[in-house]
């Protein structure tokens, strides 16, 4: 027969106050290990898990004070875009500003040339467009890219900027060119005419209508003006200039024009009589031949006549004479200026 296994046990005996009977627990033994084990891992868990909060705890203050630096970085980031887009706007203006000014001053050269009669393509002042930098352009960008489109709108605005810097003293110079001729032409207006701004504006426009090349290449032999006859010695007041040329020199349109008159008139000889704007007229007299007939249609430059010694005269030479409404005048005064 087999006898039972004993199972070794604890046993507890509970008396109470009253009349009640004890009360007699029995705990095996192997309870008593089996519960100090889960109190152990209880232990170990509990430590386990306050370890990882505080790892934890200590990451995400780590996380917030790295999401704050970014925050004011970003918002410093912010801000030097904000003044890099001011900045931009406030060159921007400043292209603007100066394309504006370039272009006054192209416009000035312009009528300066037009008022006193400057070829325009003589002087020609190039001027850039500048295409306007608006600061509403930046609005829709965002962080990096932002500023990288706002840089190179500087980076665009300064080259512009640069370009009409470049431009500038060509300008400059033109424009001294052109104020150097508009005073010289004023100092040939007599006093009286320059006070009335519409008369000094009539004047400039005559001065820039006139004929001012040269019919040929030669010495002034007599000038405007009165003169020693070489026979008697009495003063002739000579209302032309006599310019020194070889017999069958080449005499030339000193201004386009229409031909009034070609053939032979008394004292001048073979003549030729041009007709200009603004009541202006030239007078080609002494000549060889001509080569023009009444009506035609000449420019400037223009072969007319070649010179000679034909009518009232002591040697081969051009009879050049400018009239105003009938009115001879000094061809000093538009020669001069051509030659300017």
């Amino acid at each position: 027969m087999t006898r039972k296994r004993e199972t070794r046990s604890l046993t507890l005996m509970i008396v109470p106050h009253s009349e009640r009977p004890p009360v007699a627990l029995r705990i095996p033994l192997w309870i008593i290990p089996t519960s100090i084990a889960l109190l152990l891992l209880l232990l170990v868990g509990f430590f386990y898990l306050a370890l990882s909060n505080h790892s934890l705890s200590a990451r995400i203050g780590e996380l917030a004070e790295q999401q704050t630096v970014h925050e004011a970085r970003e918002r410093e980031m912010r801000l030097t875009i904000l003044t890099q887009q001011e900045e931009v706007t406030t060159l921007s203006r400043s292209v603007d500003r100066f394309r504006v000014g370039m272009l006054e001053i192209e416009n000035l050269s312009r009528q300066i040339r037009d008022l006193i009669g400057l070829d325009d393509n003589a002087m020609i002042t190039a001027t850039a467009t500048v295409p306007p930098t608006s600061s509403g352009m930046l609005g829709g960008q965002g962080g990096s890219e932002l500023g990288d489109y706002g840089m190179s709108l500087a980076v665009e605005a300064v080259g512009e900027l640069g370009e009409l810097e470049l431009l500038l003293p060509e300008s400059t110079d033109e424009l001294n060119v052109l104020l150097g001729a508009l005073t010289a032409r004023v100092e040939r207006i007599s006093p009286e005419k320059r006070d009335d701004p519409e008369e000094l504006e009539r004047q400039l426009r005559l001065l820039a209508a006139a004929p001012k090349a040269w019919p040929l290449e030669g010495p002034v032999t007599s000038e405007f003006g009165y003169r020693a006859l070489p026979s008697t010695g009495e003063l002739e007041f000579h209302q032309a200039l006599d310019i020194g040329a070889w017999y069958g020199t080449p005499v030339r349109a000193t201004k386009a024009g229409k031909v009034a008159f070609a053939g032979w008139r008394p004292g001048l000889g073979w003549t030729v009589i041009l007709e200009h704007e603004m009541g202006f007229s030239t007078i080609y007299g002494h000549n060889s031949w001509y080569s023009v007939d009444p009506g035609d249609i000449v420019e400037e430059g223009q072969e007319i006549a070649l010179s000679g010694d034909s009518g009232r005269s002591t040697g081969p030479h051009l009879h050049y004479e400018i009239q105003l409404n009938g009115v001879p005048v000094d061809p000093m005064i538009y020669l001069t200026l051509g030659q300017e």
